[in-house]
């Protein structure tokens, strides 16, 4: 069962009995919402078939008039169903108004009501307004739940996959684009990257500084960075700067588990063993140099050289 599941499991036996649902989840994602939603419906039509919803999306602001519709919505029981469920994405868009309003909603609502609400931000709700709400916070991995409803079928693409939620969510409406990239990563990571950057295909940036971080070596090193020098004039290098060294605290943290525990089997991501065997796994002092190196008045073309030279040390000889 996966993390999601387990989840709306959980919270689904609030719709087992006749009182008002009233739940504030706190999720930062907007396609882990979508997920809890659609698995949480799925539950609920079992018993309520013909369930009559109202959501309030998260393109714009949340107005006094919004809440004045939920309040209509809710001002006659359902036809067919035994609730009417009124879903709000992001409570931190509500105006000060609205959130009075919904406030009177939520004291006193009809018995049919259940109010499934979504935060990214629990400290930008009211707190009169949170009161009245159970509050849920959920740890569920989103790379992992959407990975899972993929079934990808290559073990190594479904690796890859796992180095960045953009990556994932963009396979799961363009497979077929996704795997091209995966293809061109394998025989030129470098070039890729490049080519990542300067298209504004950001959501593959990460999968490729992993690649050339696992394949810089002493030999290759040079040329790795003369490729690379040019993007670090680019207004949006620090999006570059920021794959690097978040993809080096991941792959650091791997080579370590790898290399000094007997958890190197559950690894997430068992085809990068390949790579992590060929290395020496990374002193706690570099470690904690990545964590901080970057913040630090240094040029962001020496960054990246003194990562890479990092690297290539790190290969067995």
């Amino acid at each position: 069962m996966s993390d999601v599941e387990t989840f709306v499991k959980k919270i689904s036996v609030f719709f087992k009995n006749s009182s008002v649902v009233r739940m504030l989840i706190k999720v930062e994602n907007d396609l882990l919402r979508k997920q809890i939603l659609s698995e949480l419906f799925k539950r609920i039509e079992v018993n309520d078939p013909f369930y009559d919803t109202f959501e309030i999306d998260k393109n714009s602001n949340i107005s006094i008039d919004t809440i004045r519709n939920i309040k209509e919505f809710l001002s006659y029981p359902p036809s067919f169903s035994s609730r009417k469920y009124v879903i709000i994405d992001e409570m931190t868009l509500m105006t000060p108004e609205a959130s009075s309003a919904i406030l009177k909603i939520v004291e006193e609502p009809p018995d049919f009501s259940a109010f499934i609400c979504f935060s990214s931000n629990l400290n930008g709700v009211f707190s009169t307004v949170k009161s009245r709400f159970s509050i849920f916070k959920p740890y569920i991995d989103p790379v992992e739940s959407v990975i899972e409803s993929l079934k990808v079928e290559n073990l190594e693409v479904e690796d890859v996959l796992r180095t960045d939620l953009s990556l994932a969510t963009n396979y799961q409406t363009n497979p077929e684009m996704v795997r091209k990239y995966l293809k061109d990563l394998e025989e030129n990571p470098v070039k890729c990257f490049s080519k990542f950057f300067k298209d504004r295909s950001y959501f593959m940036l990460p999968a490729a500084a992993e690649r050339i971080l696992l394949t810089v070596d002493v030999k290759n090193m040079s040329n790795f960075f003369q490729s690379l020098q040019p993007l670090f004039d680019d207004e949006e290098s620090q999006k570059a700067i920021d794959a690097f060294f978040n993809s080096a605290l991941i792959l650091c943290e791997d080579m370590v588990i790898f290399n000094f525990t007997s958890y190197w089997k559950d690894l997430g991501r068992k085809s990068y063993s390949v790579y992590y065997s060929k290395m020496k796994a990374p002193s706690e002092e570099f470690i904690k140099r990545i964590s901080t190196v970057k913040h630090g008045n240094i040029s962001k073309d020496l960054l990246i050289f003194w990562l890479l030279l990092n690297f290539a040390i790190l290969k067995k000889v």
